[in-house]
């Protein structure tokens, strides 16, 4: 129980908080992860999920919540755009405006998750950097209301005329600059981790 993070020892008032917990009253609850997932509707676009639900973020993530929130502004921007005579397309152009970003930060938190809890003190110690997670701008600067009311007609007419979510290009992107996705799996992150190997964001601007 003296052992701390790296050199450091753990806090007197930490050891004093285990010794008055009770016993079996700590609650481990279980994280239920989603791969990331291109079909967030029901068919008729009348059934959304949205959140965790569509996109489970781990909590060192620190960007479950605020994606959730970009996920009901955006829902509500493009069922108003659409109207109701037009619910399932404006279901899926919400859904296209969302996928790829969130995929994007569900892999960030993942590697966010490594850099704290895997921390190689080592060389934190020569630059704190290496024990800072990463907050890129494309996270915090996006407006997503905004977003869908500027590109709603181009995203919308992408799916009239068939073109793949991941072949868009007449669309801005709201994720990483430079990044073109690619499939992953919760499996393949946890593969990188078990080896011992940093996970791969994949190309594009992360910072």
């Amino acid at each position: 129980m003296d052992k701390g993070l790296g050199s450091l020892k753990w806090a007197p008032i930490f050891k004093e908080l285990v010794k008055v917990t009770p016993p079996k009253t700590i609650l481990n609850f279980e994280l239920f992860w989603r791969n990331p997932q291109p079909s967030w509707s029901s068919p008729g676009g009348r059934v959304v999920q949205i959140g965790d639900a569509a996109h489970s973020f781990l909590p060192a993530s620190g960007n479950g919540a605020t994606q959730a929130i970009e996920d009901a502004v955006s829902l509500a921007a493009c069922l108003r755009i659409g109207g109701k005579e037009n619910i399932p397309l404006a279901v899926q152009t919400h859904i296209r405006f969302r996928f790829i970003r969130c995929a994007c930060a569900q892999k960030l938190g993942f590697s966010n998750a490594e850099l704290l809890q895997d921390t190689d003190w080592s060389k934190v110690q020569v630059s704190p950097k290496y024990a800072q997670p990463k907050l890129p701008s494309w996270v915090w600067k996006h407006d997503p209301e905004a977003y869908a009311y500027e590109n709603y007609d181009k995203m919308a007419d992408t799916i009239k005329k068939g073109v793949p979510f991941d072949q868009v290009t007449t669309v801005p992107p709201n994720y990483p600059p430079g990044y073109k996705y690619k499939p992953w799996s919760i499996d393949d992150i946890m593969d990188d981790v078990t080896n011992g190997r940093s996970i791969d964001l994949g190309e594009g601007d992360w910072d």
